[in-house]
């Protein structure tokens, strides 16, 4: 995507802000938002509404303490949704129990997975990659971990076994099953996903 260079903010603004929301970067802004799979469910129009402040707060939660619902031309926000739009980003949704791989805002991968526990929840946020290991055993938990890419302090995504039905049982509802905090692939798609990701990609762990 060419680079989103904003002339006005976008989303929520103070009353009396004589220029925000133009068209054309409403649009971008969206179509960032939905084709990330930050919020996929995202309408790409050009007209400004409640659904697109929702959609920015959803995606500032990942960063800021007080999301404000506003994308400014020089704030943080624009600067994260550039990276979002020119590079490769994994985004686990906790709701539905899958991740999601784009590049450049094209999708390239989607797999069940499965997240941690109540009592040991995957941490929400905004992170990178930033290390991976082809092979890895847990010394904490003497577990097999291969195909391991830690994004945040102890936490990795990585292969595991019977995801798939963990992931569907999970997203019923049936939160007693996961991991510690982790999120976990089949075999085949976490060695897949470690093929494609490079140190330093982005990763989204989008709130429940």
């Amino acid at each position: 995507m060419k680079l989103l260079e904003l002339r006005a903010p976008v989303g929520q603004v103070p009353p009396g802000t004589k220029v925000a929301n133009l068209p054309t970067e409403v649009m971008a802004v969206r179509k960032i938002l939905k084709r990330s799979c930050i919020v996929p469910d995202l309408p790409v129009a050009s007209t400004f509404d409640s659904e697109l402040v929702a959609g920015i707060k959803t995606f500032q939660g990942l960063f800021m303490d007080n999301p404000d619902g506003r994308v400014d031309p020089k704030g943080d926000s624009v600067n994260r949704l550039r990276d979002i739009a020119d590079n490769k980003v994994i985004v686990v949704d906790l709701r539905s129990q899958t991740l999601h791989a784009t590049d450049a805002l094209q999708r390239i991968h989607k797999f069940h997975c499965a997240s941690g526990t109540d009592e040991d929840p995957s941490p929400p946020g905004y992170y990178r990659i930033e290390r991976k290991y082809p092979k890895y055993r847990s010394r904490t938990y003497d577990a097999q971990m291969d195909y391991a890419m830690f994004f945040h302090r102890g936490y990795a995504i990585h292969m595991s076994h019977f995801v798939t039905v963990t992931s569907f049982l999970k997203s019923s509802g049936v939160d007693a099953l996961g991991s510690h905090g982790c999120i976990r692939l089949a075999e085949d798609n976490a060695r897949e996903l470690f093929a494609w990701a490079p140190l330093r990609t982005i990763v989204l762990v989008l709130r429940r």
